[in-house]
């Protein structure tokens, strides 16, 4: 949102300009560029109107990526669940490497083929399923297995699938519909009525950085010395607290790696 936003203010400022300013004109800073690249390219690649941009990032080193991707991957809530910010994710090498992404313009392209654009699930009743990531997917994944566009209908329901690969090409289509199914995990684990002891969030954290970054064994060393490090956070060992009670903790942590 934060890029649409951005995208919008820069289109209306060059128009209302009357022709004094233009793309090279501009420049656009910010602390850290390099969470925002996905959805600068996804944004700014699939705008009506073409706005000419340039990307100058100092990039992460190895280290730096895994921490820096276990905190974006941490931080996902439901409102992130849009084109740009599940790309965010898809475009650290930590995430590519777990699940074994090898075309991410294919991916950008399946988004913007079959209208991925916000939420897991959508709406029927306000018509937001149809720019769904579950209603997206299952067009992209009809259409490979059915090698056509024409519309279909499965359990009374009308699909028109999109067919955009063939052959070991669409395997990134099967993983990406896999790490989508997983973060809608994720956040149902994250809701609030959801309550574990420190230890517990531990295991479930562990488990999460295995499945989604696969670190390697230092770097899970390391985040299990870390979490070890936080004790039980004061409470006592059966007490149970919120994710995001323990996630704030957690994050002061990671902010010093």
């Amino acid at each position: 949102r934060e890029v649409e936003a951005l995208y919008n203010y820069l289109v209306k400022t060059v128009d209302e300009s009357g022709g004094k300013l233009g793309a090279r004109d501009i420049m656009v800073c910010m602390p850290s560029l390099d969470p925002y690249i996905s959805a600068i390219k996804t944004v700014f690649d699939s705008a009506p109107y073409e706005f000419p941009y340039t990307l100058v990032s100092r990039g992460y080193g190895r280290e730096e990526s895994f921490w820096t991707a276990l905190e974006q991957l941490l931080s996902f809530e439901r409102e992130d669940f849009t084109a740009p910010g599940v790309f965010n994710l898809l475009e650290m090498q930590p995430v590519q490497h777990s699940f074994g992404f090898n075309d991410i313009d294919l991916l950008r392209k399946a988004f913007i083929d079959a209208n991925i654009r916000r939420e897991y699930e959508g709406d029927e009743s306000l018509e937001t399923h149809y720019a769904s990531f579950r209603n997206g997917l299952s067009r992209l994944i009809y259409g490979f297995c059915l090698g056509d566009t024409e519309p279909v209908t499965i359990c009374g329901k009308k699909i028109w699938p999109v067919d955009i690969a063939e052959g070991q090409q669409a395997q990134d289509l099967f993983r990406l519909h896999g790490m989508v199914e997983m973060l809608n995990d994720f956040l149902k684990l994250k809701q609030k009525k959801n309550t574990k002891t420190a230890k517990e969030w531990h295991l479930e954290l562990m488990k999460l950085s295995e499945t989604f970054l696969r670190p390697e064994d230092w770097q899970q060393r390391q985040f299990q010395e870390l979490l070890q490090s936080m004790g039980d956070m004061g409470a006592s060992e059966e007490e149970e607290i919120e994710f995001r009670t323990f996630f704030f903790r957690l994050k002061d942590q990671l902010h010093n790696k």
